[in-house]
C-alpha cells in the first residue's frame, strides 16, 4: 500500500479500463499480466496514462496503442520500458514493432523471441 501510494498507483486506471480487450487478461500469460501491471504503475504526465493495451493471446504478443488525440509519446515509451524490463525478467528477449491495430489505430507490438 506504501508503494501504491508513493507512485500514485492509488488514481491509477484500472485494468478493465486500460486493456481494450480486457476479458483477454485472466487468460494471457503471467508475464504478461505482470508486465501490464509495471506500466499500469508508470509515471505519466499528469497521471493521464495515455497508453492502452492489446492483448493477442494465439501470437502470445502485447500491443501498446496511445490514446486518441495523445501527443504524449515519452509517457507510452516509459510504459514500454516497464514492459521490456518485466519480459526481460521472465527470460525473454524482446522487441518491439509497430503495425496497424484492427481498429485502425496503429499499435507497437511486443514481440518474445
Amino acid at each position: 500500500k506504501v508503494i501504491k501510494m508513493a507512485v500514485g498507483s492509488v488514481s491509477r486506471l484500472t485494468m478493465k479500463k486500460l486493456v481494450l480487450n480486457s476479458e483477454a487478461f485472466e487468460k494471457s500469460p503471467k508475464w504478461m499480466q505482470r508486465a501490464m501491471e509495471a506500466a499500469q504503475i508508470a509515471p505519466s504526465s499528469l497521471n493521464h496514462q495515455p497508453w492502452r493495451f492489446l492483448i493477442d493471446l494465439e501470437n502470445e504478443r502485447l500491443g501498446v496503442t496511445k490514446v486518441s488525440n495523445s501527443q504524449e509519446e515519452q509517457d507510452i515509451g516509459i510504459a514500454m520500458a516497464h514492459i521490456a524490463l518485466v519480459a526481460k525478467h521472465y527470460g525473454l528477449e524482446n522487441f518491439w514493432h509497430l503495425e496497424e491495430a484492427s481498429s485502425s489505430k496503429e499499435a507497437i507490438w511486443w514481440h518474445g523471441v
